[in-house]
């Protein structure tokens, strides 16, 4: 009988381990997820109103708009506060109104607009 109470005690010691492995990650995600709502925060770009304007740089091809439907990609967020870019981590999926493509690594302002985020870009193509 010990040892059915030795092999349960071993189970649930494993078990704690296990959760407190998966806390552990659970709470590394979290703190990088405040790490990222800081970031954009601070490189809101627009005197700290909260990120509703952010700069970047394409990180997939951002499509053209058609007649109704906007196009859609993502672009690599960037602080401007120390008067270089630098990258924050962020990725953001953005909508765009442009009616040409915008090739990955244009750099580009995104503007929230009634919730959505809605990349420009900065940089004129040739």
């Amino acid at each position: 009988m010990s040892s059915q109470l030795e092999q349960r005690l071993n189970r649930l010691e494993i078990l704690q381990a296990r959760d407190a492995e998966k806390l552990r990650r659970l709470q590394e995600a979290v703190d990088r997820l405040a790490q990222q709502n800081r970031a954009l925060a601070a490189g809101s770009g627009s005197g700290g109103s909260g990120g509703s304007v952010r700069v970047g740089y394409a990180s997939s091809t951002i499509t053209a708009r058609s007649i109704l439907a906007l196009g859609v990609g993502t672009v690599a967020v960037y602080s401007p506060a120390s008067g270089t870019l630098t990258d924050t981590g962020v990725v953001l999926d953005v909508y765009s109104v442009d009616d040409k493509d915008i090739a990955a690594g244009t750099l580009c302002v995104v503007e929230t607009i009634d919730g959505v985020d809605v990349a420009s870009p900065l940089e004129c193509s040739s």
